[in-house]
């Protein structure tokens, strides 16, 4: 019984269960361009403008940190978004603003470049895990959501370690192209899964409660 009983739990959690929703696979495929992508560049952003661009290590690091402080300051405002609109429209906007930012960094010369790069990064990056999440919850019932969160996790890894190791046999400090290539790159993995996200169903957002209704404690 106890054997039995453990396998049905690992059933449950095995993130490549054919039973998921062809709308959840999908999603996650393009997930996993997306990661591809971002292996490529997630190893290289401080050593491409310190070493090739020739920013200093302090604005540099100030560059990284700016992409994730804004990603911290949207990521409430994504929630509101996608209460309002609903996940699919809001990822479509992660990936646009994405893009920019990797497009931006490719072109960067300088730091003000790269901080104006980093904003839209920054700001597509604390859309993105809001908008992706609440999409596999929408695609998904109670059973399925923890195989389906489980493959999240799993294509992100997969995919940010082919990418890094993609990336690392490209990148030269001597050639400031293949950085740059690293960059565009990534902006196309997320043309790419926009391509897909149009595979996706759009589930529209439940409506909101009224001004006389209950309304949960969070």
């Amino acid at each position: 019984m106890a054997r039995s009983s453990t396998a049905s739990r690992l059933r449950q959690v095995n993130p490549f269960r054919a039973d998921l929703p062809r709308s959840v696979r999908t999603l996650q495929a393009g997930g996993l361009l997306n990661a591809v992508g971002n292996g490529l560049v997630f190893p290289f952003l401080f050593l491409y403008l310190h070493e090739v661009r020739g920013v200093s290590a302090t604005t540099t690091g100030l560059v990284v940190g700016t992409t994730g402080a804004l990603g911290l300051v949207v990521t409430p405002l994504a929630g509101v978004l996608v209460d309002r609109v609903g996940g699919r429209p809001t990822l479509a906007l992660s990936l646009a603003l994405i893009t920019a930012g990797n497009v931006g960094y490719a072109l960067a010369e300088n730091a003000q470049t790269a901080f104006a790069a980093a904003l839209f990064a920054g700001a597509g990056n604390g859309c993105f895990w809001p908008a992706q999440s609440t999409m596999l919850v929408s695609l998904t019932d109670g059973r399925e959501r923890t195989a389906a969160f489980a493959m999240q996790r799993v294509m992100m890894n997969l995919g940010v370690g082919i990418g890094g190791m993609v990336g690392g046999l490209i990148a030269r400090t001597d050639v400031p192209a293949t950085f740059q290539a690293l960059f565009l790159g990534n902006a196309l993995s997320f043309v790419l899964y926009g391509v897909v996200l149009t595979r996706v169903p759009h589930v529209a957002p439940p409506p909101r409660a009224s001004a006389g209704e209950p309304r949960g404690r969070y």
